[in-house]
């Protein structure tokens, strides 16, 4: 509030910076605050498996990515060494065998601040409970999530998004919506949102 210190207020996120976004229109509510817009982008709910379902997604959208420009042997390579990584992270939760071996690694690694980080987002995602809010929200999807919006229809967020609710899809990926031209398109319909609810206080 150093920067504004009244409203109305137009806040968003992207991913994980959308709970911070939905937490801070939270607190800013509670104080008799006005908050125009609440612009949640690539930021999903966790009601039923939505967030299960996001996970997968992801990952595979992440890991598939990486590879794209790799020749058909090199991804059977990356991805053989994914699947190793992936059994000796699940193996290295189980105490050691009996002569005291560590079971073999992969050769793709993170780094040990990336993977803390990793870590420490996880467990914050896993135990922050949703609240509920009601007010101006936009949902910013990639246009895959369009595919199985019957299934999610305010992107796993239910009865906890109350009010008027706005669902925009923008092309790419989770990763890829964030780097031209998506981005360019995202950027238009945020301005075009940020105008309209403007436009209501004038």
């Amino acid at each position: 509030m150093s920067v504004q210190q009244t409203g109305p207020y137009l806040i968003g996120g992207y991913c994980f910076g959308g709970l911070l976004a939905l937490e801070i229109a939270k607190q800013l509510k509670a104080k008799g605050e006005e908050v125009a817009m609440l612009a949640l982008i690539e930021t999903g709910g966790s009601v039923g498996f939505y967030r299960i379902y996001r996970r997968i997604v992801s990952y595979m959208e992440f890991h598939s990515g990486k590879c794209e420009q790799m020749k058909f042997p090199e991804k059977l390579t990356y991805f053989f060494e994914l699947g190793k990584r992936n059994i000796y992270e699940i193996i290295s939760k189980f105490p050691r065998n009996k002569n005291n071996q560590k079971p073999v690694q992969s050769h793709i690694k993170s780094s040990h601040n990336q993977e803390n980080c990793k870590t420490i987002l996880r467990s914050t995602v896993k135990n922050y409970i949703l609240p509920t809010y009601s007010g101006k929200v936009v949902l910013f999807a990639c246009q895959k999530s369009k595919f199985y919006s019957f299934l999610f229809p305010k992107m796993g967020w239910g009865n906890l998004l109350n009010g008027d609710i706005e669902i925009q899809f923008v092309p790419g990926n989770h990763r890829s919506l964030l780097k031209e031209p998506n981005v360019k398109m995202l950027a238009e319909k945020l301005i075009a949102d940020i105008d309209q609810v403007q436009e209501t206080y004038e």
